[in-house]
């Protein structure tokens, strides 16, 4: 709510409640003092059209109580007003075209779905809210993937720096290593080692990586530094799930592996494959 309140009923008198696109199109105030009023048409529905397009429609006059804005979609096609009026507009009687069922954060939305199914039959449709908007959410689903997979694509390259750092360690311990080689240290050894410490820095920053990620996100939730303007909610929402943690550590552990495991082999076999 941007302006009045949300009142859909006062003293007797039918309101509404309409989006910040449809105030500015009908130049309406919920202010009492100015004009707060509109009328809307309904369409008769049972009574036969004549050539007087007027007389199809019913007209009803609202008192405007409040201004909501969500987002331009909703702002400028919906208003809000009471059952019992838009009854009367629309000459619905006690029939209803929709009805909307507000479930709990720990409501499996797929079994309610079935559950009024049955109670309904295969006269209604019964759509959760994933299905009613379908396309928002594999659009923001595909967005997910995306950012993962570019983050997944930077990881791989900074494994390059693994790499790079691994090289020179190889190169500066050489002396260290035919020594270990004298004592009876043998191929795989060397190997093991080298490939336990790379391994360790990718553990390592990928372990840090979560933290601070986790710390973030908690900073987000509490205390709401990333505002949004002109959505449902004012800031920007953040849920941590269990397997997004598991398929980054996943992702971290396996791309570490690849980055440790091949090019200290390689390195191993080229650089000292004559002391071996």
């Amino acid at each position: 709510m941007i302006e009045g309140e949300a009142l859909l009923n006062k003293d007797g008198f039918e309101n509404t409640i309409i989006g910040l696109g449809i105030q500015n199109k009908l130049q309406v105030t919920s202010d009492p003092r100015y004009s707060n009023s509109v009328t809307a048409y309904g369409l008769l529905r049972h009574k036969k059209l004549s050539k007087n397009n007027k007389k199809a429609f019913k007209p009803l006059i609202l008192t405007v109580s409040g201004v909501f804005s969500i987002n331009p979609e909703f702002d400028n096609q919906y208003m809000i007003t009471s059952l019992n009026y838009a009854k009367n507009l629309f000459e619905y009687g006690n029939s209803i075209t929709a009805l909307e069922l507000s479930l709990t954060n720990k409501s499996d939305a797929k079994w309610v779905k079935k559950e009024i199914e049955k109670q309904v039959g295969s006269k209604y449709i019964v759509k959760t809210r994933y299905e009613q908007n379908e396309l928002i959410f594999k659009t923001n689903e595909t967005e997910k993937w995306m950012v993962f997979l570019i983050l997944g694509f930077i990881l791989i390259l900074s494994t390059f720096n693994i790499i790079a750092s691994i090289s020179m360690l190889l190169f500066d311990k050489q002396k260290d290593i035919k020594t270990l080689i004298s004592m009876g240290a043998t191929k795989q050894l060397i190997q093991r080692i080298f490939f336990l410490e790379g391994m360790f820095i990718n553990l390592l920053g990928g372990f840090l990586g979560i933290v601070v990620g986790l710390i973030v996100s908690y900073l987000q939730f509490k205390y709401h530094f990333v505002e949004l303007q002109n959505s449902v909610i004012d800031y920007w929402p953040v849920e941590i799930k269990l397997e997004d943690l598991i398929l980054v550590l996943t992702t971290v552990v396996t791309i570490g592996f690849l980055s440790s495991y091949l090019p200290v082999k390689y390195l191993i076999r080229k650089q000292f494959s004559d002391s071996f």
